[in-house]
């Protein structure tokens, strides 16, 4: 449970922030969309994993 809010913090505070670039305007906000596909990518492909790898599911049997 802790992780996932965790997670939602962060999501938040990064899409906060974004907002903020974008009023802003400027070069700052491509630099922001890059990071936060950059971010996005890790973040799921980090979470397949943990699926993938949990030891609930594949050493129970």
């Amino acid at each position: 449970m802790d992780m996932g809010y965790r997670w939602l913090v962060v999501v938040a505070a990064t899409v906060a922030s974004g907002i903020f670039m974008i009023r802003r305007g400027g070069e700052a906000v491509w630099v922001w969309a890059i990071a936060m596909s950059a971010f996005i990518i890790y973040a799921t492909v980090w979470t397949l994993a943990r699926l993938r790898n949990s030891p609930s599911r594949s050493r129970k049997k």
